[in-house]
């Protein structure tokens, strides 16, 4: 579980952390494919930390793999352009 320094995310926060729609990440949820939630509030509506998900991605990533941080400034460049 993510320390009081943990950004806690909502379901649509965590499908943009990781790269992917809201639908892939349920999709994702329902198959047991992410770790369970950081919280589940009283209303069932459930959160995950950062530290969470970035522990379940290292878990499936070979070792040589890092996995950097992300910054407010930093943009991702598509195919043929640069960033």
């Amino acid at each position: 579980m993510g320390d009081v320094h943990d950004k806690l995310l909502t379901p649509s926060q965590a499908a943009q952390w990781y790269g992917v729609s809201e639908r892939t990440f349920s999709r994702w949820r329902r198959r047991g494919l992410l770790p369970r939630p950081t919280v589940t509030l009283p209303n069932g509506k459930a959160l995950w930390s950062e530290r969470d998900l970035r522990a379940s991605l290292r878990s499936h990533l070979p070792e040589e793999f890092t996995i950097p941080a992300r910054t407010k400034t930093q943009v991702a460049a598509r195919p043929g352009q640069t960033a």
